[in-house]
């Protein structure tokens, strides 16, 4: 028995197979998909390397057929495989691919829309009719198990705290400009969304609901390829979208650009009610009619290269770019009522808030394979800079009941803030011993946030300083980390065993006041992950695994804003790190049909509170803050199911139970709460070029803690033609076709209660168009991920 062979022996098999061209030559970034030979079901899938290799390891004893379907080739069907004790490990002949005339290619074979995986699941975008001429923001409102709440908080199959990246880098963004950006990322720029529900040791412990993984398309194919996409939507305001996708492929060097420009008119309306109560006796209260107009304009542009520099060693950089302006605009009128629900005033408050963002990011990563089975070293340098330039306008007329003018009021500020994030990672991964792997790496990263709220009464910054919401905050953080994650194979049972230390130091310094805080601390990160094929059938598979959400920079930040008379936001410094442990039960049944269930306990939850504001009795703040503790009872049923040879669906649906615990402005909150959602996509191949997608999705409300939200749902349906030799792709699609994606929600506390309507401007219908100049043969690069994953999502808020 051969070293390699040695390696892998287990009883699971293994199949490797080489991929020729017609000239006998390698050919890389062909996608290869194990099928089950009785009901073609796609078992696993890979892309050959720049050997022309493929392999697919950890196969269950079965009976397979290989099957390649690559744009300019013949589709190809390898005989039966057979997988059992005496054949596990299997070296296939050389595949030679038969060329094709481009415009007779007809694709038998596709990536399924969703994919179920037992760490994730991957939302495959560019399969999805209904996704086309959208964007990234409206994609994940209609995810599987996504819930979006009326501040653009993300959670995933209800849990709050999720880790957003883009590449498999965070994105250091409030959450209001990150829902922005994604809003103004077309889909064509998408190749698909990665739903890692169970990270591994391997991934920053940051994000206790897991991560989202948003993966840019990347243009494989040899020689110089150029792909173009226009994008048209109207709702009650037109979007648009244009960009282009460049690639040019040597056999030593791989260079490829993207840019997209995009203009995406929004509106929100939003109906506030707010009563005050001493006791059981209501003191009075405001309705409150908003009109938010937020149209956003943004430019990203990336470019790089990956030079081959041997078989075995890559060097690449990445540079990645972005301007996004949003001139918000808000009207708000407010009633005034006293004790006896009679109004005794009015007022309105018009506001302008220009904001420009300028983001800045380079990657240099280098990417050594030690040998043919798998041991290989990745290092990754990052460097990031966002600026943020913005001023708010806000100017507040108080009228009497008879409609004359009691007084009024401006107030103006200027918003400067910018934040610098280096990293150092290097990861390790490679065979140990006969049946096992090992992966190890370190990290390291610094960070430092300088933002100032500059407030003056008055229209311009001539006027007097608001003392009180004039602030500087200067924040630095340097994290340490390193992990270590063993894989081993145990008869028909894999084991994963993983733990990450991270060492956190932190500083703040409130320059207006002179409050300062340091904090330094160490934490193991544990993980536990068995995986058993218990029968024919299932594999069943069980974690551990305990998880941190630190506080978002822009949380941290102690600002005190005003938006109307009665309406602040606030951040606070002194936000706790929550931790979360979680245990998982899945299993999946011939790959088709998944159950997973989940419990999570989380120590010092982060959540969103509109609170009463001191001294203030007539007006609220929203802000963040720790609860005491935080209960989840989970689970998720995921069906793909191919229905007949043209109808295929993936419904998936979660059921859970949420239990907070805490004691918030004198209000107890010791809540269960049943909640579950459902979505359905179904895909329809109506002709060879011409296919439709409908998609369903329905949500029984959303519980954080002292705010809960009502249930909402939607229907969305698109077509899709192929043209012009296949080159071209015409899609059309409507999306929130009944208008029904409301949020509509309430906030209950002892003395205090408010509800709130939103109207999102979320019925669109999109026209999109793409075409590709280039060749049609395929090859892979580094594209790296870089390192400074964490950091970037924490300017995000939660």
């Amino acid at each position: 028995m051969s070293l390699c062979s040695a390696a892998y022996a287990r009883t699971e098999g293994k199949i490797d197979v080489r991929i020729l061209d017609g000239n006998q030559k390698p050919v890389d970034g062909v996608f290869a998909q194990l099928v089950n030979a009785k009901d073609s079901a796609m078992v696993q899938y890979n892309v050959s390397g720049a050997d022309g290799k493929v392999e697919f390891v950890n196969v269950k004893q079965g009976s397979y057929i290989l099957f390649i379907s690559q744009t300019g080739f013949e589709n190809y069907y390898s005989p039966v495989i057979n997988v059992d004790d005496a054949h596990l490990q299997i070296d296939l002949a050389d595949v030679t691919l038969q060329s094709k005339i481009l415009k007779e290619v007809t694709v038998v074979g596709k990536i399924p829309v969703l994919q179920h995986f037992a760490d994730k699941t991957v939302f495959n975008v560019q399969q999805s009719i209904l996704s086309s001429g959208s964007n990234v923001y409206d994609i994940l409102m209609r995810s599987p198990g996504v819930q979006i709440d009326q501040n653009d908080n993300v959670s995933l199959q209800g849990k709050s705290g999720v880790t957003i990246m883009i590449d498999g880098k965070i994105v250091p963004m409030s959450s209001t400009d990150l829902a922005n950006m994604l809003r103004g990322m077309p889909s064509d720029a998408i190749d698909k969304i990665e739903f890692i529900t169970n990270p591994s040791a391997k991934y920053d412990a940051n994000g206790s609901a897991g991560i989202i993984n948003i993966i840019l398309k990347k243009d494989k194919r040899l020689g110089t390829n150029l792909t173009v996409n226009l994008g048209y939507g109207q709702g009650i305001y037109p979007r648009t979208n244009e960009g282009f996708t460049f690639n040019d492929r040597t056999k030593k060097l791989n260079l490829f650009a993207n840019y997209n420009y995009s203009y995406r008119g929004f509106s929100n309306a939003i109906d506030f009610k707010t009563d005050f109560y001493n006791g059981s006796n209501y003191q009075g209260g405001t309705i409150q009619h908003e009109n938010l107009l937020s149209p956003n304009m943004s430019n990203t542009a990336r470019i790089g290269a990956d030079f081959f520099a041997s078989d075995k060693t890559t060097i690449g950089f990445i540079a990645d770019g972005s301007i996004s302006k949003s001139p918000v605009s808000e009207g708000a009128t407010t009633y005034v009522y006293d004790s006896l629900s009679r109004e005794q005033s009015y007022n309105i408050t018009n506001s302008s808030s220009p904001n420009t963002s300028y983001n800045y990011a380079g990657n240099f990563n280098l990417k050594h394979k030690f040998d043919s089975i798998g041991r290989e070293l990745l290092i990754n340098v990052d460097y990031a800079c966002y600026q943020n330039q913005g001023y708010e306008n806000i100017v507040t007329n108080y009228y009497n009941l008879d409609n004359t003018e009691a007084s009024s009021s401006s107030i103006y500020g200027s918003l400067p803030g910018q934040l610098n994030i280096y990293s150092f990672k290097a990861d390790y991964d490679g065979q140990l011993g006969k049946k096992g792997s090992l992966e190890a790496g370190l990290k390291t990263s610094y960070v430092k946030t300088d933002n100032s709220v500059n407030i003056y009464d008055g229209a311009n910054s001539s006027a007097p300083v608001d003392t009180i919401q004039t602030n500087h905050f200067i924040y630095s953080e340097n994290i340490n980390a390193g992990y270590v994650s063993y894989n081993r194979n145990i008869h028909k049972a894999s084991l994963q065993l993983g733990i990450r230390a991270e060492q956190t130091i932190a500083d703040g310094n409130q320059v207006a006041t002179g409050d300062q805080f340091s904090r330094n601390f160490f934490q193991l990160f544990p993980n536990v992950s068995i995986n058993d094929s218990i029968a024919k059938d299932h594999q069943l598979g069980f974690s551990v695994t305990r998880r941190i959400d630190r506080p978002t920079y822009e949380q941290l930040n102690p600002f005190s804003l005003y938006i109307n008379p009665t309406f602040y936001l606030l951040g606070n410094p002194y936000l706790l790190p929550q931790n979360s442990y979680t245990y998982q039960l899945s299993d999946s049944y011939k790959e088709k049909y998944f159950l997973t269930l989940t419990y999570t306990h989380t120590i010092n939850p982060i959540t969103v509170a509109i609170l009463p504001f001191p001294g203030r009795p007539d007006v609220v703040e929203q802000t963040n803050v720790n609860l005491s503790s935080l209960d989840y009872y989970g689970g998720n049923f995921t069906a793909v199911t191919q229905i007949t040879s043209w109808w295929s669906t993936t419904t998936s649906a979660d059921a859970f139970v949420n239990h907070y615990n805490a004691t918030l402005s004198g209000t107890a909150l010791n809540s269960y709460r049943f909640l579950w959602d459902a979505n359905t996509d179904n895909n329809f191949t109506i002709t060879k070029k011409f296919t439709g997608d409908i998609n369903a999705y329905y949500f029984s409300g959303f519980d954080l803690g002292y705010l809960t939200l009502k249930p909402q749902w939607s229907l969305s349906a698109g077509v899709q033609a192929k043209i012009m030799d296949n080159r071209g792709t015409i899609r059309l699609n409507v999306s929130d076709i009944f208008w029904t994606q409301l949020t509509d929600g309430v906030t209950t506390f002892n003395g205090f209660n408010e509800s709130v309507f939103v109207r999102r401007d979320t019925r669109m219908v999109n026209l999109s168009f793409s075409y590709h100049f280039g060749g049609t043969s395929t090859s892979q690069s580094l594209h790296s991920k870089g390192g400074a994953e964490d950091e970037k999502n924490r300017v995000k808020s939660n």
